[in-house]
């Protein structure tokens, strides 16, 4: 029986060996299996205007164990490297999304990666392939790692309850990021290359706790990090309890201004610094006489209608404080033709995809997309669905105390300063109401580190998810490719 047994596993391993070694058109196919992991590589010609970029894309799941050798979690990621560079000067970018509960999708087929889905015209299923070449891709100047933390993608916890609340709690989390890029260094002999970090919304709120956390452990830290939307701190966020608090609104009402604007066809930049100055001047000075001053709140009532055409009577009522689901019902009431619309199909009907009400259309357009992206073009064969998105993982995350009081400025701060040869880039939308870029702006100016040009704020047209425009998407392309290319230049100058 154990003879019989034993031809019956090496038959099917020669399936799987031969299944592996047929090519697609324009692909050669690399299947290397283990007992717990599984990794697929395959050849591509990204043809773009005026250049081709020949790479290798890696779609692997790397199994992480105990000591005992039980598995712990598989983490999976798609990691794009340019044939023919050298491995010692290349830079690598280890990408992740927000959430938390969030997969790497957004930016691989959005905003960053080699291929990207388009969001113009009609959809018949939500099986339907819509990739093309992606003319903003950073592969030129990076190789790309695209990660998705257990609960997301195809990655998962693999260790019981113990390790679920381990992986989908704060720390745990920058545990297991850590753990991987060091494996992955360390796997593909890539020690000597200059690393990044990309983190959105919540991936920026990543990016400083894991880059203080490599500073301590390892002899290599970050040359970079590039913050995307990035959540630096709960408190200062338009949601929670902290709602209350004036500089709240503050913080939120120059992207409530930008949207007003740009839905009157009248954005201007000058009328973005007009909010901003209002905003941390008379506005919050007038907020911090307190609920009781009526004469404060009235004046506070006029100025925030003309920067948002917010009603004075909505504004007094919610004592001077922008009352955003207000402004939302009177944006629902406005035609926008100035900002374009994309027609999205919806399994029940067809919508329009709208700015302000995106996340559910592009995570379902995202969904079906992302399967046959890895079974179809990078050849990883699973049986899993891939998550885009788990909205139960973000309703269960583990927070050190509680969401409130939950920052990474302070640890932004320390690791500029410990290495005063890192640098940090910014970007934000400027009509984002998720995570309001005037109050990533507002905490970056209380950070004291040493060489400010260290750390760059750059600002897009477009929300949340600014890189959906594709002015916005080239802007940040081009703004992050000279970021990269200050760190090639002061190698090359001898300073590194």
């Amino acid at each position: 029986m154990i003879a019989v047994l034993r031809l019956f596993i090496v038959a099917v391993l020669v399936v799987i060996a031969q299944t592996g070694s047929v090519q697609a058109q324009n692909q050669n196919l690399i299947v290397n299996r283990t007992p717990f992991s599984q990794s697929y590589t395959t050849h591509h010609v990204l043809d773009l205007p005026e250049r081709k970029i020949k790479f290798t894309a890696t779609a692997e799941n790397l199994v992480f164990t105990e000591s005992r050798g039980f598995p712990r979690a598989e983490i999976a990621y798609v990691a794009y490297t340019k044939d023919g560079s050298d491995p010692a000067t290349r830079p690598v970018a280890f990408i992740v999304n927000g959430g938390p509960g969030a997969s790497a999708a957004y930016l691989n087929l959005l905003a960053i990666g080699p291929w990207r889905t388009s969001l113009g015209g009609a959809r018949t299923s939500n099986s339907l392939s819509t990739l093309q070449p992606n003319a903003e891709t950073w592969l030129d100047f990076t190789d790309l790692v695209f990660i998705d933390p257990p609960g997301t993608g195809y990655s998962r916890v693999t260790g019981g309850e113990r390790m679920r609340q381990h992986f989908h709690s704060v720390g745990g989390d920058i545990d297991g990021l850590a753990s991987f890029i060091h494996r992955w260094m360390v796997e593909t002999e890539r020690q000597q290359s200059p690393i990044y970090f990309v983190g959105a919304s919540y991936g920026g709120f990543r990016a400083p706790l894991l880059a203080r956390k490599i500073q301590k452990e390892r002899p290599k830290g970050f040359s970079g990090l590039v913050l995307v939307s990035p959540a630096l701190d709960f408190d200062l966020l338009p949601f929670g309890r902290a709602i209350r608090h004036p500089w709240i609104s503050a913080s939120i009402l120059p992207s409530v201004a930008a949207i007003w604007a740009e839905r009157n066809s009248s954005f201007t930049p000058e009328l973005l610094q007009k909010a901003e100055t209002y905003a941390s001047g008379e506005y919050i000075s007038d907020l911090l006489r307190g609920v009781e001053d009526t004469l404060a709140i009235d004046r506070i009532a006029h100025e925030v209608e003309k920067l948002t055409g917010i009603q004075p009577s909505l504004t007094k009522i919610s004592k001077g404080r922008v009352d955003v689901p207000a402004f939302i019902r009177t944006l629902a009431r406005l035609p926008a033709p100035n900002l374009g619309s994309y027609n999205v199909y919806d399994e029940r009907r067809t919508v329009e995809y709208s700015e302000d009400y995106d996340l559910e259309y592009l995570t379902r357009i995202i969904s079906g997309e992302m399967d046959l992206y890895f079974k179809n073009m990078l050849k990883f064969q699973t049986a899993e669905k891939y998550k885009v998105i788990d909205p139960e993982l973000n309703k269960t995350w583990i927070w050190n105390n509680s969401r409130y009081g939950v920052e990474s400025l302070s640890s932004l701060e320390q690791a500029l300063n410990h290495d005063r040869e890192m640098r940090v880039l910014i970007a934000h939308g400027t009509s984002d109401l998720t995570t309001p870029y005037f109050a990533t702006k507002m905490l970056a100016a209380q950070m004291e580190i040493k060489e400010t040009d260290r750390l760059d704020f750059k600002l897009y047209g477009g929300n949340h998810l600014f890189y959906t425009r594709e002015a916005s998407r080239r802007g940040l392309r081009n703004d992050v490719r000279a970021f990269f290319q200050h760190e090639q230049n002061t190698q090359a100058s001898g300073h590194r």
